[in-house]
């Protein structure tokens, strides 16, 4: 179901956190440099500030994978970041549904921790991005509430060693694969306050390994160190990014350094781990059973997920500025 009501739109814009103007051209109006990209359930928004800081889950990106919708980074995000929020609302939603006391304040607490800061350096930080403290602590109490509640979906995915051996039949083309690039990734908007072509050049120069890299993923508050990938030069599926981005970490980029290539407003910072030339894989490589799975785990995760997804869509609005019923 899509709203199609200006008044909500409206207040939207209003309260969205990270919403930025630039400074007006002479004579000119200013500029709005972040946007809203979705509202879900009347009062949560996405912004395309959200949609381009946002890591898109391998297990999302496996399923799109899949179906062969794998087409733009952000469109991958929106719809993940969408799900999510549909998710989030019916928790919060449910008869009966009482926050744990103090949660909010014991996830904060773990993240100054976790990051050796303070609650003032955090507060500074947060007013960098457009964020009050309040809506930080929503943020990480949502994405607490999320990571619970899916947990039985994702204990309920197996995969039989017969669909492993089915699998790899069917998809001979999937493991003959040839020359690759490891990488660890993570995406910064080039619209990002203090972000620039100097500034993201001094951050990748600090890079000199992966302890490095997953310090600067940790300040930014990047899960799981970024995205984990392995690309393969003929292979499409694999791809990171586009396909610029492709051809950059199989000729200029540097092996054991950061390296950074800027595509479609967002700058790629990437620590290449390896590049080499893989003979085609056989069934019994342990790598070849993983991707595998993670494969099929995704298409059953995601059939379970749909179908409560479909269930929400029709008791939550979710609108799409800019686009038709």
């Amino acid at each position: 179901m899509k709203m199609r009501t200006w008044g909500i739109l409206t207040l939207a814009l209003c309260a969205v956190p990270g919403m930025a103007w630039s400074q007006p051209a002479a004579g000119g109006q200013p500029v709005l440099v972040n946007r809203v990209m979705a509202v879900v359930g009347g009062d949560r928004v996405i912004t395309l500030q959200d949609v381009r800081s946002f890591q898109i889950s391998e297990i999302h990106r496996a399923n799109a994978l899949q179906m062969g919708e794998v087409e733009n980074t952000d469109e991958l995000a929106l719809g993940e970041l969408i799900n999510n929020a549909l998710l989030i609302h019916d928790i919060r939603n449910r008869d009966g549904f009482v926050l744990p006391a103090g949660l909010g304040n014991r996830l904060v607490a773990s993240h100054l921790r976790r990051n050796e800061m303070s609650r003032g350096e955090l507060i500074q930080d947060l007013q960098l991005s457009g964020l009050t403290l309040e809506q930080f602590e929503k943020k990480i109490v949502d994405r607490a509430l999320l990571r619970v509640n899916m947990e039985p979906y994702r204990q309920a995915v197996q995969v039989s060693p017969e669909a492993v051996r089915e699998y790899f039949k069917n998809h001979p083309q999937k493991f003959d694969l040839g020359e690759y690039v490891d990488i660890q990734a993570i995406q910064i908007p080039a619209d990002e306050d203090g972000i620039n072509d100097e500034s993201v050049k001094a951050l990748v120069e600090g890079i000199e390994s992966m302890e490095d890299f997953a310090k600067l993923a940790a300040a930014r508050e990047v899960a799981n160190e970024g995205v984990q990938a392995r690309i393969y030069a003929n292979n499409e599926a694999t791809y990171y990014g586009g396909v610029n981005v492709v051809g950059f970490l199989f000729s200029d980029a540097p092996v054991g350094k950061g390296a950074v290539y800027k595509e479609d407003n967002i700058y790629h910072v990437m620590f290449i781990k390896e590049r080499g030339k893989e003979e085609k894989r056989l069934l019994d490589d342990s790598r070849v059973q993983t991707d595998i799975k993670t494969a099929l785990q995704a298409r059953q995760y995601y059939k379970r997920l749909n179908l409560k997804l479909a269930r929400l869509r029709q008791t939550i609005s979710v609108y799409l500025p800019g686009t038709e019923e």
